[in-house]
């Protein structure tokens, strides 16, 4: 009888690990799970005050050059590459110790691929102290070896000196002779502060 207990129980047992008939889940009892998670649209902000007014863009200008990083050094040129205007140029500031000359200077390239004084082109003279915006004619004092009509488009070294025809009384600061290269432009709008400036005597 032991034995019918034991098969009985087994019967029942592989009874129970048979394929029972699933039971239909209505829809409604259906969990639905995302696949994806959403992220919310950026809301923009609705604010009362004004926007901050755009920077107005800052024209730019001829490239400015200095004979001395140093704005106080006691003999400083300042020049801008420029046009000739009038049949002119514009020194735009000198600083000079003593009274001297200010002596513009074909620059050329020598043998050795380095920028060189080259012909003395036109000087004027300048008075101790500052002075600015300081015209310089090209129809007076030119070395007449230069044709202007060339000079558009050419580097020219602006030279402080004790004596205009001597090259040897270049003025120096700390070993460095006071010079200063600048660009006659080709294209592009005209000096500024010609119509204004008076001419060097």
């Amino acid at each position: 009888m032991k034995h019918l207990h034991f098969a009985l129980l087994l019967i029942l047992l592989l009874a129970a690990c048979q394929t029972a008939t699933s039971t239909p889940i209505s829809p409604a009892d259906t969990l639905t799970v995302p696949t994806s998670i959403s992220t919310p649209k950026a809301v923009s902000k609705n604010t009362s005050t004004p926007a901050a007014p755009k920077a107005t863009p800052t024209p730019t200008g001829p490239v400015v050059h200095s004979s001395d990083s140093n704005p106080n050094a006691s003999n400083l040129i300042t020049v801008s590459d420029q046009f000739i205007v009038n049949n002119s140029l514009t020194i735009d500031s000198v600083t000079a110790a003593q009274a001297g000359w200010i002596v513009l200077y074909l620059q050329k390239i020598g043998r050795s691929g380095q920028a060189q004084f080259g012909p003395q082109l036109v000087s004027a003279p300048v008075p101790a102290g500052k002075s600015s915006h300081l015209v310089i004619s090209l129809s007076q004092n030119i070395n007449p070896s230069v044709n202007l009509a060339t000079l558009p488009g050419t580097q020219l070294d602006a030279v402080l000196q004790t004596d205009a025809s001597n090259p040897n009384t270049m003025v120096h600061n700390n070993n460095q002779i006071v010079d200063v290269s600048f660009t006659i432009l080709t294209t592009g709008k005209s000096c500024v502060f010609c119509s204004t400036a008076t001419a060097a005597p």
